[in-house]
């Protein structure tokens, strides 16, 4: 048995020049191959050429299994192959020498004393008689073995140990890389399938460079043009942020380049000109030297979740608006109703009279808070409004309504229904409605200089005489005093010989209702 450690030094220049030439047509051989098995067939065919020897294979060795791995191997025509795994134990003397970092070199296994008999009939038995083995010691560890067998004794020469030895290391050179590459790609695989199968979108920005060096496939979904445009023009993201948010993004790059971890929500434009809310993450990626070369981003669309979080502000100041509505409301309701019990309570002769008139004036009330209960602008028709009131009084065929159309605001609904509740009470009690005569309820849409108005005339013509006190009281008060103070209008009430002439005159502006919080004027004592 023979154990060295090669030298590159040793043999003719003929050797070393031929031994050279061997080798560099080796490496270029294996540097065009990437796959490690395919660069270990190859390594060890041109290795078994080159020595003109019966075997070569590689043994990847494998502690932590207790195993030795033989994955790839060249063999003389007609032997069969030796791939496949050992266990450890079974080749205790093989390791024990190896191990130390020496080549092992044997002429004829059958004069090994120091080979176990167990191992030593095995190799016999597998015409491994001779061999060179070369370990791949590193950091200590050996990581593989390079094996150049002869089926028969044969003396090696010091050129033949020098070859295999420099085969060895650039063999297990360019297996590392395969492994290395192998790894690489499959992360990269990893990363890609990763990246397109997030919602989210992924990108790396090389500094140095300043260009993208990965940018995820939802950015075509998000900006509206192809990844290759923006990895060559990095500035052409910022003419698509909107032009409020454009400052801040721009500021996003230096604090990340300074070693911050940034976080961004903004808009961008698309090109149908609608906008994407996006949520970016942004962290330095720092080299080996501590140095930030790049700089990773996750940006995530948040368009969704924006709106969903501004439609709950919305619906929760619109429930504290409700709210804060609904008990301004009530209290102000009560007022009114307080009101038309206090204005009702000396003005009839028996109970039944004045219980009649209270619960008409209150269900006029209730019908138009039915109108606008829906929404706080709503609107009323003024046609329905006096059709609808009047029905309830009177047959249609006593009275003409004439006019265009007009929508009323809540303030001007409530007023007018009203009016004319009190003033249809009135004229069933007094007027044409109760004694024969007609009426005629007209209005007209006016322009004035500060803006348009509204002009109603409620005529009666043919009733009895009215005695001018039957017509004060609570309905003079609305027309005469609330059309001006809570319509900015006039109002006036005036009895003639064909009966009573009311006239009401206001702006058509919004007006908020009378028994809301921010409504103007007096409430109801």
């Amino acid at each position: 048995m023979t154990v060295l450690r090669p030298n590159a030094e040793k043999g003719s220049a003929q050797e070393r020049e031929e031994r050279q030439a061997f080798l560099l047509d080796l490496s270029d051989r294996l540097r065009t191959l990437g796959d490690a098995g395919a660069i270990r067939r190859m390594a060890c065919e041109l290795l078994a050429a080159n020595l003109s020897t019966d075997r070569v294979y590689y043994v990847e060795y494998r502690e932590a299994e207790d195993c030795g791995v033989v994955a790839d191997d060249h063999a003389a025509e007609g032997l069969p192959s030796l791939a496949g795994t050992y266990p450890l134990e079974a080749f205790r003397t093989t390791y024990d020498i190896v191990g130390t970092g020496n080549v092992w070199i044997v002429d004829d296994v059958r004069q090994e004393q120091d080979i176990a008999a167990q191992e030593r009939d095995y190799y016999i038995a597998r015409e491994v008689m001779a061999w060179i083995n070369v370990p791949l010691v590193k950091d200590d560890q050996l990581e593989a073995i390079l094996c150049v067998v002869q089926t028969s004794p044969r003396e090696w020469s010091d050129e033949d140990v020098q070859r295999t030895a420099e085969v060895a290391e650039r063999l297990w050179a360019a297996v590392k890389r395969a492994y290395a590459e192998n790894r690489l790609r499959e992360s990269e695989a990893r990363f890609r399938h990763f990246a397109q199968s997030s919602s989210d979108l992924l990108w790396i920005f090389d500094t140095e460079q300043n260009r993208f060096e990965y940018l995820g496939p939802q950015f075509e979904a998000w900006f509206g043009f192809p990844r290759e445009e923006l990895v060559s023009d990095p500035a052409r993201f910022h003419d698509h942020v909107h032009e409020d948010d454009r400052k801040r993004v721009r500021q996003a790059m230096p604090r990340t380049l300074d070693g911050e971890a940034v976080v961004e929500q903004y808009r961008i434009v698309q090109p149908d000109g609608s906008l994407r809310w996006l949520r970016d993450s942004g962290f330095p990626i720092r080299s080996e030297d501590g140095r930030i070369r790049r700089v990773g981003g996750i940006t995530r669309d948040i368009t969704e979740e924006h709106e969903r979080e501004q439609a709950l502000k919305t619906s929760e100041r619109y429930s504290r608006l409700l709210l804060k509505e609904l008990q301004h409301r009530v209290r102000n309701l009560l007022g009114m109703v307080r009101s038309i019990v206090r204005q009702s309570s000396d003005r009839y002769d028996t109970k039944d009279e004045y219980v009649a008139h209270l619960l008409g004036r209150i269900d006029a009330m209730a019908r138009t808070q039915v109108i606008l209960s829906q929404a706080v602008d709503a609107s009323v028709n003024l046609d329905s409004l006096l059709r609808d009131e009047l029905a309830r009084v009177a047959d249609e065929e006593l009275m003409v309504l004439e006019g265009p159309e007009v929508q009323l605001s809540a303030k001007a609904a409530e007023v007018v229904t009203m009016a004319v509740h009190e003033l249809a009470t009135n004229s069933i009690k007094y007027g044409v409605l109760g004694h024969g005569g007609r009426l005629a309820i007209r209005w007209f849409a006016t322009k004035r200089e500060d803006g348009p108005w509204l002009e109603l005339m409620w005529e009666e013509n043919g009733g009895k005489p009215i005695a001018n006190g039957s017509v004060k009281g609570f309905g003079s008060e609305l027309i005469e005093d609330r059309v001006p103070y809570e319509l900015n209008g006039q109002g006036s009430i005036t009895l003639t010989e064909q009966g009573v002439l009311a006239e009401i005159a206001f702006p058509l502006t919004e007006g908020a209702s009378i028994f809301e919080s921010g409504a103007k004027g007096k409430h109801w004592p």
